[in-house]
């Protein structure tokens, strides 16, 4: 096994070895990375995350992901979710989208923030967000401020091998009381409808 998050929690007596299970066999993009479930904690880990680097997700192609989600129904209604919810915080703030992706959050929260700026690392996003006039960087520390003051962070620190010690490096770079949004993937609440069980499992996981 090779996580150290994981082996971070079961050192902290988080979970343990026995709690876990096989939740799928592969993620959609990665057949050969399976899946664990954690019956005490209802998490879900990669087994192995060696593979979650910078030059992984600078040059990985999201044709797949775009094809399932991005545009569609459930992409819409996510978008709409997240500006229902947080939009309230943004308004005459500096704010900070941590993994920003193809930047569609960015487009309705952005006309009320004071400033805008997001990180994302894929190339393909970043000359996207780009385009629509976003300020996009791989860093936080690449902006050479430290006075945000809302960041978010929508199903990205997931992806990060040491998620606890990337967000002392956001914090960093925000103002004192400063606000932080983070949302990650809960597995078992999606179900791709028509879709047998397993397959379901593995579609809604990509590392």
């Amino acid at each position: 096994m090779s996580n150290p998050f994981l082996e971070q929690l079961i050192a902290s007596n988080i979970t343990d070895r026995a709690s876990l299970s096989l939740y799928a066999s592969g993620a959609r993009d990665k057949a050969d990375c399976p899946m664990l479930a954690c019956k005490r904690t209802g998490a879900i880990f990669a087994q192995d995350i060696s593979h979650m680097t910078n030059e992984h997700y600078q040059e990985k192609p999201f044709a797949d992901v775009e094809q399932h989600f991005s545009g569609g129904v459930i992409d819409k209604m996510d978008l709409d979710r997240r500006a229902a919810r947080w939009n309230s915080y943004f308004p005459g703030k500096r704010w900070l989208d941590f993994g920003c992706g193809c930047g569609e959050i960015l487009k309705p929260a952005g006309r009320v923030a004071a400033a805008t700026a997001a990180t994302e690392l894929n190339r393909t996003q970043t000359n996207s967000v780009r385009a629509a006039g976003f300020a996009v960087r791989d860093d936080v520390a690449e902006f050479g401020r430290a006075d945000f003051e809302v960041v978010t962070s929508f199903h990205v620190l997931e992806h990060w091998p040491d998620p606890l010690a990337m967000l002392a490096h956001i914090k960093r770079h925000c103002s004192s009381g400063a606000t932080t949004h983070v949302h990650v993937p809960h597995p078992p609440a999606f179900r791709v409808k028509g879709m047998p069980a397993a397959d379901s499992k593995r579609t809604a996981q990509w590392v």
